[in-house]
């Protein structure tokens, strides 16, 4: 062995050295030397949690991007499956101007959304506009 030591040969002297069960005993015995083990052992996990992140970032985007698609696809449908449910059965139905208030109040909420989505989509604005706010707003008070 050269002298002085170099790291590598310190660290595997160090390793040889606590493979022993006796030495591992030892110094498991001691507060000091456990805390410092323990402290190390989880600086590696997080080493290794981290670079498991980086390598999986742009998998964990493409599925997130995914599944926030599907969930505008998702409610587009079911908003166009309700009213087709809905819209056939109000033949005949006639509605007084409080209600016809209330429910042309909804449909404008639902054009601002739907705006508010296509804007999102088509031109990455997804900032609420002052009257998407004020319509939400309104909602939420009823």
């Amino acid at each position: 062995m050269t002298w002085p030591p170099t790291t590598r040969s310190r660290r595997v002297v160090t390793t040889d050295f606590l493979r022993r069960p006796a030495v591992a005993n030892k110094a498991m015995a001691d507060d000091t030397a456990r805390h410092a083990v323990n402290e190390a052992q989880f600086d590696r996990f997080r080493q290794q949690a981290q670079f498991v992140h980086q390598e999986a970032a742009p998998q964990l985007q493409r599925m997130e991007h995914s599944a926030q698609f599907m969930d505008l696809v998702a409610a587009c449908a079911q908003f166009v499956a309700t009213a087709g449910r809905i819209v056939p059965n109000l033949r005949g139905e006639h509605y007084d101007d409080g209600e016809r208030e209330t429910i042309g109040r909804g449909l404008s909420r639902v054009r601002a959304a739907a705006d508010w989505i296509e804007n999102a989509v088509t031109r990455g604005e997804i900032d609420l506009d002052e009257q998407l706010e004020k319509l939400l707003k309104d909602a939420s008070r009823r």
